[in-house]
């Protein structure tokens, strides 16, 4: 389904994430948990975001003030 979503646009770009939720000091979580990390207990989360190129300019273009677009070009 992905990939039929994105067909239309020439680039995208995906994003990926990797955090370590580490339950390791919350009693009530210890169990069904596994190691992470450095001793830690918890579970590690992987996401991913897509983008399009022209998306994204289009937000910079509204998110970065004028001053702070040291020469990009929209």
């Amino acid at each position: 389904m992905t990939a039929e979503t994105v067909a239309e646009y020439d680039v995208v770009l995906c994003v990926g994430d990797t955090t370590f939720l580490d339950y390791g000091n919350i009693a009530a979580k210890k169990e069904g948990y596994g190691p992470i990390g450095k001793g830690g207990n918890g579970l590690i989360l992987f996401s991913n975001s897509i983008a399009c190129i022209d998306c994204l300019i289009r937000l910079l273009a509204i998110a970065l003030p004028e001053s702070d677009r040291r020469g990009i070009i929209f």
